[in-house]
């Protein structure tokens, strides 16, 4: 898997580098599909993605822990990432990592895959 990391305060905003969908739109609440896409999440919902195409097996607490968990990423953000990257290891995946600049803090993932969805 590539990975990008964007530093911009405007994460809503961002198309498919393959085909050119606009899949993330300022007016849009939902992520707007295209073959490419894979998965979309950000750092406030870890465990709740915006956009997943298919089961991707990212490991959640069990339900009588998330009661009782604070749910704000680690301040490392390696859970996410690694976990993507074990899950896609090779070369035909391509992460964007959007993240606004201080305070805010806010982190978007934005997985795209080279093959149509046919292929997979």
């Amino acid at each position: 898997m590539q990975t990008v990391d964007i530093c911009n305060p405007n994460l809503s905003n961002l198309y498919c580098p393959i085909c050119g969908t606009h899949t993330l739109q300022p007016d849009c609440d939902r992520p707007t599909p295209c073959e490419h896409l894979v998965y979309v999440n950000c750092s406030e919902t870890p465990y709740d993605p915006w956009f997943e195409r298919e089961d991707l097996g990212l490991e959640t607490p069990e339900d009588s822990e998330a009661e009782d968990l604070d749910l704000e990423m680690p301040e490392d953000d390696k859970s996410i990432l690694q976990a993507l990257a074990d899950r896609f290891p090779g070369g035909e995946y391509l992460l964007f990592l959007l993240s606004a600049p201080p305070p805010a803090g806010l982190e978007v993932y934005v997985l795209y895959t080279y093959r149509p969805s046919a292929e997979q």
